[in-house]
């Protein structure tokens, strides 16, 4: 608890000091009190551990103020890796309606605007974490179990991406993080014990099965399931699909 007050200490400091900034900007145009790209960004960061819908959209808001400003020539205002991926948290832990689709709308972005040149922006593989932490906490807040589902096929969707990618490639935590989305996503039964089985088996398949898969894995499954997979090695798929 002590944390999370030193936390939304840290963020209201932080947002006023950008709003005082802003102020003395608009009212002496002195390039000294000008915000940057940075000032925007540890606000932003600041604002995503305060897990309030407000504070994703108004991190959102930051920088969509910050997209505009560089798409009229101000350099310093150019988004970073951090800005978005920021902003995507924050959403993730926002626990509001549909917050990965927003999460994942800030995605879509961050690739549009590394394409349009932004070399600092370039997704990374923690910027495809994020996306994918932001998905597995739809089940904090009051979405439907279908948007629950959509969620988990975003998450899937979201590796799927990073296989196609030559530097963005599934790592042992990439697995980790999926396995934890379906436990989040999927009600105890068949269909999440077969999706975990399938998420387990592509995990074996590219090499990245470490202890943190193996425990996360052995904690939901039965111990029947976790010794055919694990002990034996099952070759025979029961027509359960790798990803």
């Amino acid at each position: 608890r002590a944390k999370l007050e030193e936390a939304e200490t840290y963020a209201n400091a932080a947002e006023m000091m950008l709003k005082r900034m802003e102020r003395e900007h608009d009212r002496s145009s002195v390039s000294a009190v000008l915000p940057s790209s940075t000032t925007y960004t540890n606000v932003i960061q600041a604002l995503a551990v305060r897990k309030t819908e407000k504070a994703a959209i108004t991190a959102d808001g930051l920088l969509k103020s910050m997209e505009k400003k560089y798409a009229e020539g101000n350099e310093s205002m150019k988004p970073t890796r951090d800005s978005y991926v920021g902003v995507i948290h924050a959403y993730g832990n926002s626990g509001a309606e549909s917050s990965y689709i927003h999460a994942n709308e800030v995605f879509q972005r961050m690739i549009t605007q590394h394409s349009n040149g932004n070399e600092g922006v370039k997704p990374d593989v923690s910027a495809y974490h994020a996306l994918i932490r932001a998905c597995s906490r739809a089940s904090m807040n009051t979405s439907s179990p279908e948007q629950q589902r959509q969620a988990l096929v975003l998450a899937i969707a979201t590796i799927q991406e990073m296989k196609k990618s030559d530097l963005n490639r599934p790592n042992s935590k990439t697995y980790l993080l999926l396995l934890q989305c379906c436990i989040q996503l999927l009600p105890p039964g068949a269909e999440r014990a077969k999706a975990l089985r399938s998420i387990f088996r592509s995990c074996c398949k590219d090499g990245l099965v470490d202890q943190q898969v193996l425990n996360e894995f052995q904690s939901v499954v039965s111990t029947d399931v976790y010794h055919n997979e694990v002990v034996h090695s099952a070759h025979d798929y029961n027509g359960v699909k790798a990803l």
